[in-house]
């Protein structure tokens, strides 16, 4: 249109209208046509130098009959039979890899753990497991893929049989404003309940049934730490914490719950108050009527259970010197055995070397088992099963793919919890030592997921501490 009224304008004022150039070809299209032609000559010449090549190329040259030379066939003696030799057992043939299955690795890291949604015939899954470890999948560290992999078919396999059981989140509690460092559970009259403690200095207890439930809160909060608490420990109807401060305090569980108390009545609660270390508390354990506590000033006490329940500060009846990170006590020898960065000592219950070392490294957690003379050792990368007759060790495995945090042995015997930051719980046959379950919870705070689990005293729940904040209950 613009163009339009220029040319009237210019044909008004008497001079020539604007004429639109005609648009020619483009440089493209000459560069195609070019292009085109040049293949064609190429596919010319290409079929006449084939065409000569196979003109020029000699055939085969084929002798007549009268020029075959008939070779003589040498008549040699037949050879003796070999004598036979003697019978070897076989070694089976290798068997061929699994094809690797094109899963996200997000969902082949699930396989590989959980193993299928719906397992299939105990046969099935035995044939299964046996090709994972033909192939070399197998190796000294449970925590690898290939190893996780057959854990998880002999998981299955168990899962099919009667005694099989699958783990699962019940319950998630929300109550602390910072983290848990730690869980323990007390057998009440009606039902069961958990105490945890925490880094914002209150210590809560939760009544837990067996249906899940989300939106729990605690029947009772004790405060009275100035302090973030570490541990928490329950004898009898008593709760024992200790702080980073080194102070430990008593709480009596036969009052009435009185949930989130001021701040003023936590002395309805506190039994007693014991200033026991010059700095934090590791762990809390108790031996016959006497309690343990470990501590980062370099010390490991033993205290009257009497003396700690009234309200005075009384002696250590030992103290033990050195560098200490836990303590666990075995049911079976009525020994106390401590922790440190080199291994594990034996001591009396009054406080006296045993002469019983195991060197595995820095110690994190101890359980002892309660119906076998069995210590498992954690340390940051690996398990340790110990025998506490001789002090050797029977097995060791990888428990996670990060560092372990805790471990429990369960009141039957017949399986070894683990927690590890890398936000997954473990359940562990004792009587082979797989992987029978795998439950992740948590969320990372940090480079830390879970402080502490801690095995419900008929066995049916599990509790785990997360640095998240939250109490995990799994059913």
């Amino acid at each position: 249109m613009l163009e339009a009224g220029l040319s009237a304008e210019r044909e008004k004022q008497g001079q020539a209208p604007v004429k639109r150039p005609v648009k020619a070809k483009t440089d493209a299209m000459d560069a195609m046509q070019g292009i085109l032609q040049r293949m064609n000559r190429s596919r010319t010449a290409l079929r006449r130098y084939l065409s000569e090549v196979e003109a020029s190329a000699p055939g085969p040259t084929v002798r007549p009959p009268s020029e075959l030379i008939e070779l003589p066939i040498p008549q040699t003696a037949p050879a003796p039979a070999p004598a036979p030799e003697p019978e070897r057992e076989r070694e089976p043939a290798p068997a061929e890899p699994t094809p690797e299955m094109s899963l996200p690795p997000s969902m082949a890291r699930r396989m590989a753990r959980f193993g299928p949604a719906h397992p299939s015939s105990p046969a099935t899954a035995k044939t299964r497991a046996q090709e994972v470890v033909a192939a070399g999948a197998m190796d000294k560290d449970i925590g690898s893929l290939g190893s996780v992999a057959v854990a998880a078919i002999r998981a299955s396999e168990r899962q099919a049989s009667s005694e099989g059981r699958t783990w699962s989140v019940g319950h998630i509690l929300r109550s602390h404003m910072r983290d848990v460092m730690s869980v323990a559970w007390v057998e009440a009259s009606k039902g069961t309940l958990l105490v945890s403690g925490g880094l914002d200095a209150t210590v809560k207890v939760w009544a837990i049934s067996s249906r899940s439930q989300n939106d729990l809160e605690p029947v009772a909060t004790f405060r009275g730490h100035t302090a973030g608490i570490v541990t928490v420990a329950v004898v009898g109807r008593s709760v024992y914490s200790a702080d980073i401060k080194g102070v430990v305090r008593v709480w009596d569980l036969t009052m009435p719950p009185t949930p989130y108390p001021p701040r003023a009545d936590h002395s309805a609660r506190a039994v007693a108050e014991l200033y026991a270390h010059d700095d934090a508390i590791w762990s809390i354990c108790s031996t016959l009527d006497r309690i343990v506590t470990v501590s980062a000033d370099g010390t490991a006490k033993i205290w009257g259970m009497a003396d700690l329940e009234v309200p005075a500060q009384p002696a250590p009846l030992a103290v033990i010197h050195g560098r200490f990170t836990v303590a666990a006590v075995s049911s079976m020898t009525d020994q106390l055995y401590i922790g440190s960065p080199t291994g594990v000592t034996a001591y009396s219950a009054y406080g006296e070397p045993t002469g019983l070392e195991i060197n595995v490294g820095h110690v994190v957690s101890l359980a002892a088992h309660p119906l076998r003379p069995v210590l498992a050792i954690g340390t940051e990368e690996r398990v340790f099963i110990a025998d506490l007759n001789t002090g050797e060790v029977t097995k060791d495995f990888r428990p996670h793919e990060g560092r372990l945090a805790s471990l429990r042995f369960s009141s039957n015997g017949m399986f070894l919890t683990t927690a590890g930051h890398s936000q997954s719980i473990r359940m562990w046959s004792c009587e082979d030592w797989s992987c029978a379950s795998d439950v992740s919870a948590h969320r990372k705070n940090w480079d830390d997921a879970i402080h502490c689990v801690a095995i419900s005293p008929d066995d049916g729940l599990v509790a785990t501490a997360g640095a998240d904040g939250q109490v995990v209950v799994l059913h």
